[in-house]
């Protein structure tokens, strides 16, 4: 951002000093002043010449810049999405989790009855779902861990 304001002052400068001459009328037309009006006049240009490339860079660079916000943005909002759907998914399976530990106790407390297949059946699906979902949910989190650390 320094680099700019200092770009636009050296612009505005080299700007103030061509429209000085014009409103001077140009360049002396003696033979000692024709020379330095010359030389004068040939250093404007190169400023100008410089000045336009100056420009031109810092118009490519802001260029990239938004183009690189752009899709940081498009980025973020796919992830936030994501993370709205798992935190959404990891709810529900807490609240499967509480279950599970319910069933758990109640499984403890009768274990002089014969387990039903069909509720092991579904721990065992459960505890499953879980660590997948988990192990999703910490691969989304070490994805955002760098744009984070960018965000700072």
């Amino acid at each position: 951002m320094p680099d700019i304001v200092e770009l636009e002052r050296r612009i505005t400068a080299a700007l103030d000093r061509i429209g000085q001459r014009l409103d001077q009328g140009g360049p002396v037309a003696d033979a000692s002043g024709a020379a330095q009006g010359s030389a004068e006049h040939s250093e404007l240009l190169e400023e100008l010449e410089i000045e336009r490339a100056t420009i031109e860079r810092m118009v490519v660079t802001r260029e990239k810049h938004t183009a690189r916000i752009e899709r940081m943005e498009t980025r973020q909002g796919r992830m936030a999405r994501r993370i709205e759907g798992l935190t959404t998914e990891n709810q529900r399976l807490q609240s499967l989790v509480d279950q599970l530990a319910e069933n758990n106790a109640a499984l403890r407390a009768g274990q002089d009855a014969p387990a039903d297949p069909e509720k092991t059946a579904q721990i065992t699906d459960l505890a499953a779902r879980r660590k997948a979902d988990l192990d999703e949910l910490d691969e989304i989190l070490s994805e955002l861990a760098p744009m984070i650390k960018e965000g700072t």
